[in-house]
């Protein structure tokens, strides 16, 4: 609705009030139709000019009487106004001025007249130029509408702040100063805070405190400086709601002030507040001085970054002390998130300038101490809130918690391994942010995993760390981030085969129960490798002759592990594709369940026979005790080089591994061998065109007197109609990445498979296989079976 449709719906309201029952409504009413009449026989337009005009006199005329009339004229005037011109307003606005003046100063003013009065005022001083304001009539009016802004009258009260937030928020001011009004507010409060301090009034601080925080275009780096001493200065602060007030003050011009304190100015303000903390038992102001000094410090920080870190750690070590046991639940929480905050928001911005490594920096040693003194016996009944501060720490502070935060993450796994310990799921939380900041390789050596009997028989007796940390296991596959492939090579991938070789000798002893553990011991340790393969950064070092090898290896001999070595391929193609191309999203690696399932089934791949539950629930099977930990999508994706050099070494590997999973592939039975399926699609990938043709070749060989038999009438071999299945599926996963023109005895292929009524799953494969071919075709114009099968055939 425009201003002209609302200003005419507000007059056609007050003049349908002629007969309401409320004597202001009428006379309100009655004013107005008064004054179209008068104006219609003057022959004026009905314009919000010839309304003001007519108004403004009327008022004149009134004088200072407050009278029914002057309610009356004033709220027209209040409803016109806004759709005056402002050069109108500016031209009049002496003498309107001069007949609000008696009226908004009076303290006898009916409460409804003195809101109308206030709205007109608000709207004339809004309209006024930067040169007006050296008249004293406009900066008495303005300080009338600040004194009412402290008004006992809530109604009053709320409406002058309103006004005056809207006119500091629309007046002229230049890129370098605040606006005039904002300057004569500004003073005025900051007189108004000093006669609180010297006359202590609690209900009028309070306002005295609201208008200060609705005047915040008003302070600048001059004015804030005795503004928070006038502040500081409030004899009641022990006051509860004095206290909030003041607390939510300090909080609200420190995180909206466009002009901040300097480094000296803002560590006197955060002293101060420190000193005035209230008593735990005032739970509203506590929890006000909570985020007052927190949103301090985020201020302080941020303008401070070189020189904030010694008050940072001050503060936080007072705060920290609060979550000792004794204290009550309500200030656990608020001291908790006060320094989660602090950790968050505030650490990281003096991290770039810590004068040498971490270790050495004196505040970071204080903060380390302040750390480890939560997992003693004083914390016991709040662990789970020191252990989410200890696990911001590890994430702000990122490598930089190498070594300096060692004793905090020993602390918290030595509580961990209690058997009766109740927080262990947030232990876990502090062990997975200390893994993902420090590496697999500094946090398995803060915390071995010491696996190896073997091992340990050896150092029995000797000084070291020798407990065995089996645990930890799960929470790696969940942890890590950012984890080289080399070192699951050089270190994860010896350990589990020295876990191989114990579960050997005690199957040999005939120890079934030990052999059963170590077993399960080196198949954790092999879960780990897809979380390795999630930053491919050094593919080309890392994954050697020899580690490939191994898992061709394990793919063939080890059956329990191929869905590992499976995923762990698809996530290290995936994650080089990505880096390369750079135009996937980073969250969809594999949980690889759902993208390799859509690239399968895009290729054309379905189920192995006419069931598609089964083969999905197979695929789930094959993938459940390696289903990748959730998406991590904090994982900084590998540079274009990089990401195509390691591309171009594993492509080198990729015929062999096709081979490989080929073979693995047709001899696992139908409905649990979709994961390899889903390996060989993603390889195919990064494979050269010449071997995929190569192998595609040597598929259709094969497949052709697989369908020979079952277009044979009367022959009922289901081995014979397993193999034909196996190889149309990895037909259909190949011909996307093959020219199919060079096979000219595909298309009859296809032909057959569509009609072969006889055998309902490879009739479905072949339709599957026609649909892949059509959405090949699609890009290029109108597409028909008959057409796609046609060109199929030609050179």
């Amino acid at each position: 609705m425009t201003d002209v449709d609302q200003l005419s719906s507000s007059l056609q309201r007050i003049r349908l009030q002629s007969s309401s029952k409320l004597d202001n409504q009428q006379q309100v009413s009655a004013t107005l139709l008064a004054i179209e009449e008068t104006l219609k026989e003057q022959g004026s337009t009905l314009s919000p000019t010839a309304y003001f005009a007519a108004l403004s006199t009327l008022l004149e005329q009134q004088g200072g009487n407050n009278s029914g009339i002057i309610y009356a004229v004033l709220y027209l005037l209040a409803v016109v106004l806004p759709g005056v011109p402002a050069a109108v307003l500016r031209a009049k606005h002496t003498v309107v001025l001069k007949c609000l003046g008696p009226i908004v100063t009076e303290p006898d003013t009916a409460t409804p007249t003195l809101r109308a009065a206030l709205v007109c005022l608000a709207v004339l001083l809004r309209s006024l130029d930067a040169g007006a304001w050296v008249e004293p009539a406009i900066k008495q009016a303005l300080q009338a509408l600040l004194l009412l802004a402290v008004d006992p009258r809530p109604k009053v009260r709320k409406d002058s702040l309103e006004q005056v937030s809207a006119l500091l928020g629309t007046s002229p001011a230049a890129s370098d100063r605040p606006s005039p009004p904002a300057v004569l507010a500004g003073r005025t409060a900051l007189q108004l805070l000093k006669d609180c301090a010297r006359v202590s009034e609690a209900q009028m601080t309070i306002r005295v405190l609201a208008l200060v925080r609705h005047l915040t275009p008003a302070w600048t780096s001059t004015t804030l400086t005795p503004l928070y001493r006038a502040l500081l200065a409030l004899p009641d602060v022990g006051n509860t709601n004095v206290g909030v007030a003041v607390f939510s003050t300090f909080e609200h011009l420190l995180a909206r002030s466009a002009a901040g304190l300097d480094a000296t100015q803002s560590q006197t303000v955060l002293a101060h507040l420190a000193r005035i903390k209230p008593a735990a038992t005032d739970a509203a102001a506590v929890a006000a001085w909570y985020r007052c000094v927190t949103q301090g410090l985020i201020a302080y920080t941020a303008r401070n970054p070189a020189t904030c870190l010694g008050n940072l750690v001050d503060m936080f070590d007072s705060l920290f002390e609060d979550l000792q046991m004794g204290e009550r639940p309500a200030v656990h929480a608020l001291v908790t998130d006060a320094l989660l905050t602090l950790t968050r928001e505030c650490l990281p911005h003096a991290l770039p300038h810590l004068p040498g490594p971490a270790g050495d920096v004196p505040a970071l040693v204080q903060l380390r101490d302040t750390l480890v003194t939560g997992t003693t016996y004083r914390y016991r009944d709040t662990l789970d809130r020191v252990f989410a501060v200890q696990a911001a720490a590890f994430r702000a502070l990122g490598p930089h918690s190498a070594p300096l935060l060692d004793p905090v993450l020993r602390g918290v796994a030595d509580l961990r391994m209690q058997t009766d310990f109740t927080f262990k799921t947030e232990a876990d939380t502090v062990l997975r942010a200390a893994l993902s900041a420090v590496g697999p390789a500094h946090f398995l050596e803060v915390l071995p995993l010491n696996l190896d009997p073997v091992a340990a028989a050896r150092q029995q007796g000797a000084s070291g760390d020798h407990v065995g940390r089996a645990w930890l296991l799960p929470l790696l596959k969940d942890g890590l981030r950012q984890a080289p492939l080399a070192y699951f090579v050089g270190t994860l991938l010896p350990l589990a085969d020295r876990l191989a070789e114990v579960a050997g000798d005690f199957e040999t002893k005939g120890r079934d129960m030990e052999a059963k553990i170590y077993h399960t011991l080196q198949h954790q340790v092999w879960a780990l490798l897809s979380a390795f393969c999630r930053t491919p950064a050094a593919v080309p070092t890392a994954f050697t002759q020899e580690f490939a090898e191994r898992l061709s290896d394990v793919l063939y001999g080890e059956p329990e592990l191929r869905p590992i070595v499976c995923n762990a391929l698809q996530t290290l193609v995936r994650r080089l594709r990505r880096g390369a191309e750079l135009g996937e999203d980073d969250d969809d690696d594999v949980d690889e369940e759902g993208k390799a399932h859509d690239v399968a089934s895009d290729a054309g791949v379905a189920s192995d026979n006419d069931d598609s539950d089964n083969e999905e629930s197979g695929r789930r099977a094959g993938r459940r005790g390696t289903k990748s930990a959730t998406t991590h999508a904090d994982e900084s994706p590998v540079s274009p080089d990089v990401a195509r050099a390691g591309i171009a070494h594993l492509s080198g590997f990729a015929a062999n591994y096709l081979s490989v999973l080929f073979n693995v592939y047709s001899t696992l039975p139908m409905g649990g061998r979709g994961f390899v399926l889903d390996a060989i699609t993603t390889l195919l990938e990064i494979t050269p065109v010449a071997d995929v043709q190569s192998t595609f070749t040597k598929v259709q060989e094969l497949m052709a007197p697989e369908l020979a038999g079952l277009t044979t009438p009367g022959v009922e071999n289901p081995a014979l109609t397993d193999m034909a299945l196996t190889m149309l599926d990895l037909t259909q996963v190949m011909a996307p990445y093959v020219d199919l023109a060079a096979f000219p005895t595909f298309p009859d292929q296809i032909i057959t498979l569509v009609t072969l009524q006889s055998h309902p799953a490879a009739q479905k494969k072949g339709y599957k296989l026609l649909y892949n071919l059509l959405q090949r075709a699609r890009a290029s114009g109108p597409v028909t079976p008959a057409g796609v099968l046609s060109e199929a055939t030609q050179a």
